[in-house]
């Protein structure tokens, strides 16, 4: 049946996150966006750290990170921003996520 065909293709063509009028990661940019760069930080703080740094590994390690944060200053929005932090999760579970933290305060 047409109705029972509408029906399906409209469950199938989208999620409830990503439904037109449905909030998405741009209405909750601002919030997101330090945890974000929190995010950024912290690994790229994690992957540079290593026991018995000398002065020069902390001089080149502190240089990215300065570099990072000034890309991520730089994002002109919350994909651009996500992106240069290499955050990999599907933005839909990245919303629903965000959305679960929300519910609990």
């Amino acid at each position: 049946t047409e109705s029972g065909t509408a029906a399906a293709a409209a469950a199938s063509s989208s999620s409830a996150l990503g439904k037109r009028g449905a909030p998405g990661l741009n209405e909750y940019a601002k919030s997101l966006r330090p945890m974000v760069v929190l995010y950024a930080i912290l690994d790229q703080l994690s992957a540079d750290f290593t026991l018995n740094m000398d002065d020069e590994r902390i001089d080149e390690s502190s240089q990215r990170l300065v570099a990072l944060i000034r890309s991520c200053i730089e994002a002109e929005n919350i994909q651009d921003l996500i992106k240069k932090a290499n955050i990999t999760v599907d933005h839909d579970m990245l919303l629903k996520e965000f959305l679960r933290g929300i519910e609990t305060l």
